[in-house]
């Protein structure tokens, strides 16, 4: 409260000075936006003779229940259908998503990467795996030895596997909150759609790592559970 800020205007160029006067939260968690005195920048933007002083780009109505969203935005475009500013009215969230739609195709682009990267991560797990058990085909005998069945050798290297993937997607989610959270602090159209990783996303990042864990494993996990306690023994890495 009482800190002074200054803000230098790209669109309208004038450099507004501003104190803080208060403080708002929102359980939204949309408690990134500087609000203050449109009259203000109307008057800086008067005295600079710009043109456009008059002009606004953007109203925020808003309706009664969420169902009369679609009739109050053709009730507003047919207002001012005929006029020299048409409009065009749409929910809050289309409104946000416009701004992604000036990269292009990004969904595809993000599904396609995503696709190609797991893809790649399956088959370096599965070679890196391959690798670790074949280095531990003796153990494999040994635990033959004391008694273990085929069928708890192949669960135990396969849930090991699962296990450091796992751990391997939850690293991920830790360092893609980290990055958003420095793409909503750098740059001002990420903060606008509230970019973040919500808890299905993780839940999704868990389970697909754990799927490439289990299915990178499967075959050498079974080729090792299936040898002999000799060949096992026999065997020198």
């Amino acid at each position: 409260m009482g800190d002074h800020v200054t803000v230098a205007g790209d669109i309208f160029p004038v450099t507004l000075e501003l104190n803080i006067v208060g403080i708002y939260s929102s359980p939204s968690e949309d408690e990134e936006n500087l609000y203050f005195s449109y009259d203000y920048l109307r008057e800086l933007v008067k005295a600079a003779e710009q043109s456009t002083r008059d002009e606004v780009g953007v109203f925020l109505t808003e309706v009664n229940r969420p169902g009369d969203v679609d009739a109050v935005a053709a009730a507003i475009d047919q207002q001012f259908e005929g006029s020299p500013a048409p409009t065009k009215s749409e929910s809050e969230a289309a409104w946000q998503l416009s701004f992604v739609s000036f990269l292009g195709n990004l969904k595809l682009f993000l599904v396609s990467i995503s696709g190609a990267l797991i893809f790649t991560i399956l088959l370096v797990s599965g070679n890196t795996i391959s690798m670790a058990v074949r280095e531990r085909v003796r153990e494999v005998g040994i635990l033959k030895t004391i008694g273990f069945t085929q069928q708890m050798i192949l669960a135990m290297l396969m849930s090991e596997s699962v296990v450091l993937a796992t751990a391997g997607g939850f690293a991920g989610i830790i360092l893609g909150v980290a990055l958003l959270a420095t793409l909503r602090s750098s740059v001002a159209a990420f903060g606008t759609l509230r970019v973040g990783v919500t808890f299905d996303v993780a839940v999704s990042v868990l389970a697909v790592a754990a799927v490439i864990g289990a299915v990178s494993s499967f075959i050498p996990a079974r080729s090792a559970s299936r040898l002999s306690i000799i060949e096992s023994l026999a065997d020198i890495g």
